[in-house]
């Protein structure tokens, strides 16, 4: 993940959006039924967020003095083990320096 900037419409100028390997929406995995793949996510964000963050929400369990960019990741139609699917408390920050309470693995199986 890392912040890029991109047309998302042919009459308005490019914005700053976060993406996978430069694009966003993220890319398509394609994989076949019975063949296990594995993802590791990289979090190349910036050390500070695009947007406001309301540190007053959660802020008991959420390190909002950290520095870097909380990431939590997820894959839509796979078979995903329950570890890797995208839990709020499971976040990530650049080269997983900071970990959240629920994160548990670095590569996603699937």
């Amino acid at each position: 993940m890392r912040e890029v900037e991109q047309k998302l419409h042919s009459d308005l100028p490019a914005t700053t959006v976060w993406g996978y390997n430069g694009q966003y929406p993220g890319p398509t995995i394609e994989a076949q039924q019975g063949e296990p793949i594995y993802v590791r996510w990289k979090n190349n964000l910036p050390d500070t967020h695009l947007l406001p963050e309301d540190t007053t929400i959660h802020s008991d369990i959420v390190p909002y003095d950290s520095t870097g960019v909380r990431t939590v990741t997820h894959l839509h139609g796979g078979n995903v083990e329950d570890e890797s699917d995208g839990h709020a408390q499971a976040w990530y920050t650049r080269d997983f320096q900071e970990t959240g309470p629920e994160f548990e693995k670095k590569t996603t199986i699937t």
